[in-house]
């Protein structure tokens, strides 16, 4: 075979939180390219955004959205791009919008319980991890070394999440994931402790 094919670039988070935070700001609205995991498909949407929530795994922008002529909330990591809509007026947000209250109605619709995992990591690669998990609350110590507080809706998926750092990431709580952790290696070792 001859040529390439080059896939198109994914914006990173910090920019797409950028581009959130200033159109909320702005009240202007935003196009997303975004992948619907119901029906499989990834799709144009033009959405107000009203908020910007962290509540729950993956982070949300919340706000109303113009194909669906609805409010919707569009988790992050399911956004391939965003762009600004230049030349439009700024929308005005519903007085009675409220995103806590908004993001605790819908919580039981979207599988989340909602507690924290505190993921740490080392200094040497602690840029990274603040870019990774940008929506997430990250905290620096002294030293250097930061602890990410993730929002999760299952412990497999954050130690899933942990795992993908390797010896780099040490759960530090809740207990119940620290051993789903240590349960995880143990099963994938266990086999090779045998042929040994």
């Amino acid at each position: 075979l001859e040529g390439r094919i080059e896939a198109p670039k994914q914006q990173d988070m910090s920019e797409k939180l950028q581009l959130i935070e200033q159109a909320i700001a702005a009240k202007q609205p935003l196009d997303l390219t975004y992948y619907s995991a119901s029906s499989e498909t990834l799709g144009q949407r033009r959405v107000r955004p009203y908020g910007h929530a962290s509540k729950f795994a993956g982070g949300r922008v919340v706000g109303y959205c113009e194909r669906s002529a609805d409010m919707r909330c569009f988790r992050l990591d399911r956004i391939g791009a965003i762009s600004e809509v230049e030349g439009q007026e700024p929308f005005t947000i519903p007085p009675e919008f409220d995103l806590d209250a908004y993001m605790d109605a819908i919580g039981p619709k979207l599988g989340a319980s909602g507690f924290t995992v505190r993921l740490k990591f080392p200094e040497s690669i602690a840029r990274w991890v603040t870019e990774d998990y940008a929506e997430m609350r990250v905290e620096r110590a002294n030293n250097g070394d930061v602890v990410v507080n993730l929002t999760s809706q299952s412990v497999p998926w954050a130690v899933s999440k942990a795992l993908q750092y390797g010896e780099l990431c040490e759960i530090l709580d809740p207990s119940e994931a620290r051993g789903s952790l240590v349960s995880r290696l143990e099963a994938y070792l266990a086999p090779r402790t045998k042929r040994l």
